[in-house]
């Protein structure tokens, strides 16, 4: 028995260390394994409705995809070293398998990702200098945190016990306070964009687009946040208890989550927004006399350009197709 688990067999019973090394891997199996079904069902989903999409940004989520089947069999072989592999080994549970860092490894990287995609987006859309300066303050952010969890994992992989993983503090805490503080500026910036994008749109289907748009950014960034916070929460309160371990390990299936369905959501905002377009002015023709029916609504909505707001975010949400000059995901 090593050292440092003498150390920690005292306060806890046999029992409870089993329950806490074991339990939040269990925890986080399942929850992986029902991320993945969601992940697959949305990468079938985007390539099946957005076919011209930019050919840059189709190799970016099918890297995404395989690297998402590959945490995914990590994780899988992570929990089964620990319920299987050496159940009854009691001394075997403060040992770390190498898929444990990579996990890590692959969390930096993906978030980074993801976050480099946000940080594009608003910088193709924030045209003033204070957002642009926020978009390289959140890059800087991002690269660090990536390459906090890069040393996390590099370090543990040479030591490999639990005992080492609570002694990273530094590194640990960077890696998650640098992706929970990437996540609430990247989401902070997309709401003032939108904001004042709604401010100087006119036309009613720009503002449904534009609130939609927003409410969708607020879903998705807000979950990778909080949960990076809760992560950072648990080791910080508890780090020679394995409770970090279930939110840690499916934190960076969260960030493909956010990214396709923030790419999935775009004709589901498209055709509602035209729906309820079309809604109104029905409304609008049945209160008309027959003479007056027609021409004057119809020819205004035909020969009415959009503003810029409302070109920027038309431009957003369709990354490529027929009559699209510049795009923020190109």
């Amino acid at each position: 028995m090593s050292r440092n688990s003498t150390a920690i067999l005292p306060a806890l019973p046999p029992s409870n260390v089993i329950a806490a090394a074991a339990g939040p891997l269990f925890v986080a199996l399942a929850v992986t394994w029902l991320f993945m079904g969601i992940i697959t069902m949305q990468f079938y989903s985007y390539y099946q409705n957005y076919p011209n999409d930019k050919t840059l940004l189709k190799y970016f989520v099918s890297a995404l995809f395989i690297v998402e089947v590959f945490h995914w069999i990590l994780v899988t072989m992570d929990a089964w070293y620990y319920l299987v592999e050496i159940w009854g080994n009691f001394e075997g549970f403060f040992d770390l398998p190498w898929v444990a860092p990579v996990i890590v490894l692959l969390t930096g990287i993906v978030s980074f990702s993801v976050q480099i995609f946000y940080v594009y987006r608003i910088w193709m859309l924030g045209h003033t200098k204070i957002i642009r300066t926020v978009a390289i303050t959140i890059s800087l952010i991002s690269l660090t945190q990536c390459i906090s969890a890069g040393t996390a994992s590099g370090l543990t992989l040479k030591g490999g016990t639990e005992a080492d993983v609570a002694n990273l503090h530094i590194e640990f805490q960077l890696w998650l306070i640098g992706s929970f503080a990437a996540d609430t500026l990247i989401a902070l910036c997309m709401i003032w964009i939108l904001i004042n994008a709604r401010r100087q749109v006119a036309f009613t289907r720009t503002e449904n687009i534009l609130n939609k748009i927003m409410l969708n950014v607020i879903k998705t960034g807000t979950m990778t946040s909080i949960i990076a916070a809760i992560t950072l929460a648990l080791f910080v309160k508890f780090p020679h208890v394995n409770y970090y371990g279930a939110p840690a390990n499916f934190l960076e299936k969260l960030y493909t989550i956010s990214l396709l369905a923030n790419l999935n959501s775009r004709n589901a905002i498209r055709n509602e927004s035209q729906l309820n377009e079309s809604y109104q002015l029905s409304i609008h023709i049945a209160q008309q006399s027959p003479m007056t029916t027609m021409d004057e609504p119809i020819e205004r909505r035909n020969n009415q350009k959009a503003t810029e707001p409302e070109w920027a975010w038309d431009q957003s949400l369709q990354t490529s197709g027929e009559g699209s000059q510049a795009t923020p995901y190109a």
